[in-house]
């Protein structure tokens, strides 16, 4: 169990247990609220992109996009009424579906069509063939997409050089963390928790981490191993099983929180990396025009969710931060949030 001592500092509670609130936002209306390339990066984007093709032993195939065409799940309890169309995807279905047991990709967060192949994750979520075939499964995985980030803050001037260990865990053990509560307050034990920093100057954590991960059918099984992280000022643990450039985002709104711990401002950097990595991420390195428009739709799709969020610490505080940022200027905004610990008036 954890030290008594080493309670999460703060947490990323982007929660895909309120789907469809987060999708009745998109129906009514949403909130309204530099990037330098080199031939080395282009290099590690494509290093990542071929690291996880051949971890996820896809072939070729077609990728559902659904950009041109009407993508609706019939259904005989309410024809015509209450239907919801995410954007991204052009899927309208009836909301029923959320409560008579459609699978909902926890990646995409697209419901299940007959002639789409779901996985399960093994702890409560399921994952479509598209998300799971860029998905981070196992702790290995993450160590390029890391080295990613921690290049977009070397380059946002924000170098960060002491060793920050960042751990792939269950939804099990994420709320095994979470369980007494955070800085934030009590977190709903159904809610589905993307990250988590510890901050543990002088203090330890144990943690179990998914170290494998294999497909029988339909069912994903893991193989986990326990870990006691000792030595370290902050640790990060982040939600297995969520495509690449969403764990992408969640680490680099982590490595925030290890850096400079306020909620808005870490939103903000995670909702830049994705535009950053985009930059980085040419469509050379996708197989296919459908695969390379699936990942933009895919960091579409997850940045909406950050810029609708309703939740005033997530939320508000992202619209509030972006709007500094805008106004003054990340660096200046950065400054300030450390001498104030608050954002610029």
């Amino acid at each position: 169990m954890p030290s008594q001592n080493s309670e999460p500092d703060e947490i990323n509670d982007i929660e895909l247990a309120t789907q469809l609130s987060l999708l009745d936002l998109n129906v009514k209306g949403k909130k309204h609220g530099e990037v330098v390339a080199d031939d080395q990066d282009e290099e590690l984007a494509r290093a990542i992109k071929e690291s996880l093709r051949s971890s996820s032993n896809s072939k070729q195939r077609s990728w559902s996009t659904s950009i041109g065409s009407s993508s609706t799940i019939d259904c005989d309890l309410s024809p015509g009424m209450n239907y919801c169309n995410p954007e991204f995807w052009n899927q309208r279905f009836c909301y029923n579906h959320f409560s008579d047991g459609t699978p909902v990709c926890c990646g995409c967060v697209r419901l299940k069509r007959s002639d789409l192949e779901y996985f399960d994750l093994g702890d409560g979520r399921t994952i479509c063939r598209d998300c799971y075939s860029t998905s981070i499964k196992c702790t290995q995985q993450i160590e390029p997409l890391l080295n990613n980030v921690l290049q977009f803050f070397k380059e946002k001037g924000m170098e960060i050089q002491e060793q920050v260990p960042v751990f792939l865990v269950t939804r099990m053990e994420m709320s095994r963390h979470t369980s007494q509560g955070t800085s934030l307050g009590h977190v709903h034990p159904n809610a589905t928790i993307f990250g988590l920093t510890h901050v543990l100057p002088y203090g330890s954590i144990d943690l179990r981490s998914v170290t494998s991960s294999s497909l029988r059918g339909r069912q994903v099984i893991l193989e986990e191993k326990d870990y006691e992280v000792t030595g370290c000022k902050a640790t990060i643990m982040v939600l297995y099983g969520l495509p690449m450039c969403m764990t992408g985002g969640v680490l680099a709104h982590e490595m925030m929180h290890a850096w400079l711990g306020i909620q808005g401002i870490c939103q903000v950097m995670g909702h830049e990396w994705l535009d950053w990595f985009e930059s980085k991420d040419p469509q050379g390195s996708y197989s296919s025009i459908e695969e390379a428009q699936y990942a933009r739709n895919l960091k579409k799709a997850y940045k909406h969710l950050v810029e609708v969020d309703s939740s005033r610490a997530y939320g508000d505080g992202f619209r509030d931060a972006k709007h500094s940022v805008a106004k003054y200027g990340l660096r200046n905004v950065i400054n300030h949030i450390r001498r104030y610990r608050a954002l610029p008036n």
